[in-house]
């Protein structure tokens, strides 16, 4: 058996593509138009794009505490079941995907989802407004979700 023993791989013009560290682990740059192939070849995707941009847990009972986020500057109690979130790295433009789920009720414990109701009232590049509802009145809900993809500016 043969091995290439390398560091770094590296581009005719002398940037690095990709750097490999001593126990094995690549770090590679990936451009925005990275695409993978399904595992018998016939479908592509857009690898970068299909990656989640922002992540973001809270919980809007008393203090609006963010839980765990990805690019996430800040929240913002705005009204009883209704938060805005702040964006770290500004989308291209409103028009990214994104999902919610809240559970409806202020329990901030295991309890019943109900992942239909409230959703985004306005998006903007740099941000995006929640509202939880339980089907007759908003309410400050004990977990709320958030995921978005799309382009980053």
């Amino acid at each position: 058996m043969s091995n290439i023993l390398v560091q770094n791989i590296k581009h005719t013009n002398n940037t690095s593509a990709q750097t490999i560290d001593t126990s094995g682990r690549t770090t590679a740059v990936l451009n925005n138009d990275t695409t993978y192939r399904s595992d018998q070849g016939a479908v592509t995707q857009n690898l970068t794009f299909s990656v989640a941009k922002v992540l973001c847990n809270i919980t809007q009972v008393s203090t609006q505490t963010i839980k765990h986020s990805m690019n996430i500057s800040s929240i913002t109690d705005t009204d009883v079941g209704k938060t805005t979130f702040n964006f770290t790295n500004n989308f291209t433009d409103e028009f990214w995907i994104g999902g919610h789920e809240q559970n409806g009720a202020s329990a901030v414990g295991n309890g019943s989802w109900n992942c239909c109701q409230g959703g985004y009232i306005a998006r903007t590049s740099s941000s995006v407004n929640q509202v939880s509802y339980t089907g007759s009145a908003l309410v400050d809900s004990g977990h709320v979700d958030i995921q978005n993809f799309g382009d980053l500016a």
